[in-house]
């Protein structure tokens, strides 16, 4: 067993590879984040190439839209779409 952080076990063996998850991006975002749970089973807790990932958010912390937000205000329009090609194949 593995401890990440304070109060988690993970039992490595029971974590799922994520290089080998494959994901249908001609299917729409609900359908893939779907998908994407059903092969990695834990998305708070998986490996990517054989390093245990435990994701975790703080109850502080500010939320995802204000984080977008001003990553958004950071870059211009151009940077941001050459970061979310980066993230899907085609773009999406």
């Amino acid at each position: 067993m593995e401890k990440p952080r304070a109060g988690v076990e993970i039992n490595r063996s029971k974590l799922k590879e994520i290089s080998e998850v494959s994901i249908d991006t001609s299917k729409p975002c609900e359908e893939r984040v779907r998908d994407f749970i059903k092969q990695i089973g834990d998305p708070y807790h998986y490996l990517d190439h054989g390093v245990v990932v435990s994701v975790g958010f703080a109850k502080d912390a500010p939320s995802l839209q204000e984080r977008l937000a001003a990553f958004a205000a950071m870059h211009t329009d151009q940077e941001i779409i050459g970061s979310r090609n980066l993230l899907t194949s085609d773009g999406k």
